[in-house]
C-alpha cells in the first residue's frame, strides 16, 4: 500500500484500501507456526512516498506523524493487525538500503502467511488464469461452467475441481459453497 506522504491524511483512502484487504483476508490467520503474534493475514507494508517534497529538517517528524495518524485512526479495529511495518521513500532518490530493506520485508512477510510454498496442482493455476479472464465480464459463473472450464485445463475429476474452489474460496479469490453451487461469486468484491 503506497500514500505520498505530502498530501493530507485521509482516513477514508486508508480505510478503503485496508477494508478491500481485510475483507478478503485469511480465515485461517494465527494456524501457521511461523505466524507474527497479533498479527493478520495478509501483511500489509505501508509504503510512504514522496519524501523528497518534504523539507529535510521536518522529514523525520512527518514520518512520525503519519505513523501516529494511522496508527491513532486504526487503534480499537481488527483490520490494523494486517499492518506489520512503515517504510517511507523518495520518489527521486531513495537508496538502494532501504529498497532493499523493504524487500527483504516483503519476503520475510511472505514467508510467514499460511499459503507460502504450499503446493497446488500447476494446472490450478490455468484455471485460475482462466477465470480471471472471466472476471472482465461476469460475476457469477455455475459449477458446471467452472467444471468444463477446468477440463479444458485438464482437470478431468469434479473432486479436484471441488477442492480448487475451496481453496480459491479460503484464499478469498471467489465464493464457493457446494451445497449452492450453481452460485459460484467470482469477484467477491461485487457481494458486499
Amino acid at each position: 500500500m503506497q500514500f505520498q506522504l505530502c498530501y493530507v491524511f485521509n482516513a477514508e483512502y486508508i480505510d478503503f484500501w485496508i477494508n478491500n484487504v481485510h475483507c478478503l483476508a485469511n480465515p485461517t490467520v494465527g494456524s501457521s507456526k511461523k505466524s507474527i503474534k497479533d498479527k493478520l493475514e495478509p501483511p500489509i507494508i505501508i509504503v510512504g512516498t514522496g519524501t523528497d517534497k518534504i523539507k529535510p529538517e521536518l522529514l523525520e517528524e512527518k514520518k512520525m506523524q503519519f505513523k501516529e495518524k494511522i496508527k491513532d485512526h486504526l487503534r480499537n479495529q481488527e483490520k490494523r493487525k494486517h499492518i506489520t511495518a512503515f517504510y517511507f521513500l523518495s520518489n527521486l532518490n531513495s537508496s538502494d538500503d532501504i529498497v532493499d530493506e523493504l524487500r527483504k520485508k516483503i519476503f520475510r512477510d511472505a514467508k510467514i502467511v499460511s499459503t507460502w510454498e504450499k503446493a497446488i496442482p500447476l494446472v490450478w493455476t490455468f484455471l485460475e488464469n482462466e477465470i480471471e479472464h472471466l472476471r472482465q465480464h461476469k460475476s457469477i459463473l455455475d459449477f458446471e461452467y467452472i467444471n468444463d472450464l477446468a477440463s479444458m485445463c485438464s482437470i478431468n475429476e469434479t473432486e479436484n475441481v471441488v477442492s480448487f474452489l475451496k481453496y480459491q474460496h479460503k484464499l478469498g479469490r471467489l465464493i464457493f459453497f457446494e451445497t449452492i453451487s450453481d452460485f459460484i461469486i467470482i469477484q467477491p468484491k461485487m457481494a458486499g
